[in-house]
């Protein structure tokens, strides 16, 4: 008797090393390190420009009538014409254009997100969002600004 519980016990003791060596293997063999890929233009345009697409007539998928709107407003315009100098919609990641963004608006003295200039802006990046998530890196984060 003595003998058969001994060798189930043996038997369990092995069971249990071979699943944490099996969980130890397994891994061993999963490569957890970062993948770092190279900083990219946007995406997939001839000169790959978020503003490239931004910049193009709505028939043809662009944004070029919402730019115009916010360009010929001088409240929107001067923010605009800063974030378009700084390049800030061809940046690859939102973190990126957002944080390009920042003294544009802290020059023009934006400081509450109800401000009008943030409203017309806003319509631009929505615009982007739907017409050219690809060129303007937006289509994938979840952002969902037609809610706002």
């Amino acid at each position: 008797m003595r003998s058969a519980r001994s060798t189930r016990i043996a038997l369990l003791a092995l069971a249990a090393l071979v699943v944490a060596a099996g969980s130890l293997v397994a891994s061993a063999c999963i490569d957890t390190t970062p993948i770092t890929l190279p900083p990219k233009d946007a995406a997939f345009l001839g000169d790959a420009s978020c503003t490239s697409c931004l910049e193009l007539p709505h028939e043809q998928h662009g944004c070029l009538d919402i730019l115009g709107n916010c360009r010929s407003d001088p409240a929107c315009g001067e923010v605009l014409a800063c974030i378009e100098a700084l390049r800030c919609f061809d940046r690859s990641a939102i973190d990126d254009k957002l944080n390009c963004g920042v003294p544009c608006i802290t020059e023009a003295g934006i400081t509450i997100v109800q401000d009008p200039r943030v409203t017309a802006l806003l319509e631009v990046v929505k615009c982007g969002q739907r017409e050219c998530a690809l060129a303007c890196n937006l289509g994938d984060g979840g952002l969902g600004f037609d809610a706002l």
